[in-house]
């Protein structure tokens, strides 16, 4: 089975960065899934989510984000991507979420965009 490494930095009401690395797919999310009910739970203003470790995104975890995108735009925020490899960031566009969560080239310029 293919890893998912998942960390959560900065949790703040602020924001928050959501580090995805690995490969993650229907059997190994649920560790993601723990760190976006935090990330939920305390209502940050952003919310990035740092694809620059991930080399596969499968459909079910995709949506967890996108459930956790909703989320976090009823108190306000906003949830964006950050630094998505080429393979990945075809795939959000083709499915158009890059249109739900807008794509940066990094953390800190996605932590930085109005």
């Amino acid at each position: 089975m293919a890893e998912l490494r998942v960390e959560l930095l900065h949790p703040s009401p602020q924001s928050a960065v959501l580090v995805l690395s690995g490969q993650a797919d229907a059997r190994n999310y649920p560790p993601m899934m723990a760190k976006i009910n935090a990330i939920s739970a305390s209502r940050p203003q952003r919310v990035v989510v740092d694809m620059s470790g991930l080399e596969f995104l499968s459909s079910l975890p995709l949506g967890e984000l996108v459930a956790m995108s909703r989320a976090v735009k009823l108190h306000g925020g906003r949830v964006v991507i950050a630094g998505a490899r080429p393979a990945v960031r075809e795939m959000l566009s083709h499915v158009r979420i890059d249109q739900i969560m807008p794509c940066f080239d990094g953390v800190d310029a996605a932590l930085s965009a109005p």
